[in-house]
């Protein structure tokens, strides 16, 4: 929900800009206000409606936390974090809507702030939110049952994290290349990988057993793949089958190390 037309949301930037700010006494102070008085005003002067209609604009995601440039069109982080710890002081209405609805900087403050319960309904009403922030957290928070969701996420800081709470040895599977295709390097004219992509099939390669790989045997013969992948194949192809990869030495002195130690 996000549009020119949320009344709401106009209100409440609106009300942003009556909020006095504190005078800095040092440039590294992050920008602060000394009451969110007309902030709060502008609230309750919403109906029920008005309020969810302001927490779920979307253009809450991405607002940042804090700013430390006083002219900054988004500076008022920081009186929303007020705002959603005085909400959550009071433990009444406001918090349930929070709860339930916010987005963006809203709910980053919420779900940072709040107990265990809500974060965990936060957790999974926003875990396929816009913002990078709050998938972050929902992949920390949410039961281990939900984490394979997030191992294939656009962004690397929520990926790393769902790796880092399965370990890796328990979610390999899910990176191990699945045709020749995905072994092709950038410069071959086929890449349907990205870099994070390639860095997690060859750890997922290392860590399979041959069985899991043998697959992938057959193609090495063709040309342009990517080194790396076929090094951490290399590593996994049966001592008396490597004379049949012979041709891949010339490849990286790293291939030319594995064969070796193989024939000897």
């Amino acid at each position: 929900m996000s549009n020119k037309n949320n009344i709401p949301y106009t209100t409440i930037a609106a009300a942003f800009k009556k909020l006095n700010m504190d005078s800095k006494k040092h440039r590294w102070q992050a920008v602060s206000f000394s009451s969110i008085d007309p902030l709060l005003d502008a609230w309750k002067g919403l109906s029920n409606r008005g309020k969810i209609k302001a927490l779920k604009d979307r253009r809450w995601n991405h607002y940042p936390l804090q700013r430390w440039t006083p002219g900054s069109p988004k500076r008022y982080g920081s009186a929303i974090k007020d705002f959603v710890e005085r909400a959550i002081s009071h433990n009444g209405s406001d918090y349930k809507l929070l709860e339930k609805y916010s987005e963006g900087v809203f709910a980053i403050h919420m779900i940072d702030n709040s107990n265990s319960s809500a974060r965990i309904n936060m957790a999974k009403r926003l875990k396929n939110s816009k913002d990078t922030r709050l998938r972050t957290r929902a992949v920390r928070i949410l039961p281990i049952k939900y984490i394979p969701y997030f191992l294939n996420d656009k962004h690397y800081s929520v990926r790393n994290c769902a790796i880092k709470r399965l370990g890796v040895d328990n979610c390999y599977k899910e990176f191990l290349p699945k045709d020749e295709r995905l072994l092709k390097a950038n410069d071959s004219g086929w890449y349907p990988l990205k870099w994070w992509e390639k860095w997690n099939s060859r750890q997922a390669i290392k860590l399979a057993e041959t069985a899991e790989v043998e697959h992938l045997f057959p193609h090495l013969s063709k040309d342009g793949l990517d080194p790396s992948l076929v090094e951490a194949l290399l590593s996994k192809i049966p001592r008396e089958d490597i004379l049949f990869y012979l041709e891949k030495s010339d490849m990286s002195a790293m291939a030319q190390e594995i064969i070796s130690k193989k024939l000897v």
